[in-house]
């Protein structure tokens, strides 16, 4: 069966979706693909890149793997960022395309047993007729306390051959600091590169979570502008290890939208509570 589908709302915008995972696998702008992405075979099955993927249920930096007592799978750096077993990316969601008036919303849904309890899972994509606006909500219900902490990991090059060439905007006031396993340890306040309030080229390697301040994060290639809203708390900005590179270059960059471990209780789900993210992307020409 054929997991990838097609779907287009504004004459310049589509969006091809996998069912395995809810995932995006390419946006394309005006004909030309705006991420990074693996091959189709790839991207159905287990591997490393998360190149473009829905994660979840749990996302970020966490000291020993480990929420209050839920313990995960560590990877390398000891820490629970896309590495945990109970992960979305290869497992089938169901899926309904809705046709409104002013958008068209593909709705991915996925239920099943966790921590002892049920959960529900609620993928939503909404591409609008009047823009070449997409809209993400991942959502998440259990039965039972569990932590929660969804995010999206597109990987954007905005048609750009590397990223080095691509500007960054990011109203934040405060970054993550890490030890040297690259677990979160405090925010502080931003300075040099991690400064990106006024915006830079992507010419160094990020791997940070920055606090938000009120204001969209903007992202400007030679071409193309994105523009990013979300009511997530933090965003995680991670580019490749240039050296890392067979090019010698990033290809892509993410943008995360997560509640941050440092922050408190807020990674934990009450039983019969659903916790949504929502993050909007807006293309435009430059």
């Amino acid at each position: 069966m054929n997991h990838f589908f097609t779907v287009s709302a504004h004459p310049s915008l589509r969006v091809e979706l996998c069912d395995i995972g809810a995932s995006i696998r390419q946006i394309y702008y005006e004909d030309t693909p705006m991420l990074y992405t693996t091959d189709p075979e790839a991207f159905v099955k287990p591997n490393k890149e998360f190149f473009s993927q829905f994660v979840g249920p749990v996302a970020g930096r966490i000291k020993d793997a480990e929420i209050k007592g839920f313990q995960f799978v560590a990877n390398e750096n000891a820490n629970a960022l896309h590495s945990s077993t109970f992960r979305f990316c290869w497992k089938r969601f169901n899926r309904d395309i809705l046709e409104e008036e002013k958008q068209i919303r593909v709705i991915f849904t996925y239920e099943d047993e966790l921590f002892g309890g049920r959960y529900l899972a609620v993928i939503e994509y909404c591409l609008s007729r009047l823009e070449p606006k997409l809209t993400t909500r991942m959502s998440m219900t259990s039965t039972v306390y569990m932590p929660v902490n969804l995010t999206t990991h597109l990987y954007f090059n905005l048609g750009e051959k590397n990223v080095e060439s691509i500007f960054l905007k990011i109203p934040s006031s405060k970054r993550a600091e890490y030890d040297n396993e690259g677990i979160p340890l405090r925010f502080v306040d931003v300075d040099g590169q991690f400064d990106l309030r006024e915006g830079k080229l992507l010419t160094a390697m990020y791997d940070h979570a920055f606090l938000l301040d009120k204001g969209p994060i903007e992202a400007h290639g030679e071409k193309v502008n994105l523009v990013v809203n979300t009511d997530g708390e933090s965003v995680i900005v991670y580019t490749d290890i240039p050296s890392q590179q067979r090019v010698g270059h990033s290809l892509g960059f993410t943008l995360e939208s997560v509640q941050h471990a440092l922050l408190g209780p807020d990674m934990i789900l009450p039983e019969g509570i659903t916790e949504t993210t929502t993050i909007e992307y807006t293309f435009s020409r430059r």
